[in-house]
């Protein structure tokens, strides 16, 4: 239960750094963690886009917005993403 532990704590961080190119960006799963780089911002501010920073991404972009309600940024999956912090974690449980 560490990782879905610690990621339950990790998704209520609401004070986190405004995003910029080529910053470090973790996605929270249940237990896991992915991380990615940014690879572009909007004018706003309130949209980014990241790609994995390990080799099995590939090319693909994410989208990432800004929830005003939740305070937090949130993935095209519905997912936590923490800016400002590369912390992978691989569950070996699963």
């Amino acid at each position: 239960m560490y990782g879905s532990l610690q990621n339950s704590i990790l998704s209520i961080i609401q004070n986190t750094p405004a995003p910029a190119i080529s910053m470090s960006v973790t996605e929270l799963f249940y237990t896991d963690r992915l991380t990615y780089t940014i690879t572009r911002v909007s004018k706003s501010g309130k949209t980014f886009w990241m790609k994995r920073s390990d080799s099995f991404g590939g090319d693909f972009e994410t989208r990432v917005y800004f929830s005003q309600p939740k305070s937090k940024w949130i993935s095209k999956g519905g997912r936590t993403v923490l800016v400002g912090i590369h912390d992978p974690y691989t569950d070996p449980t699963f």
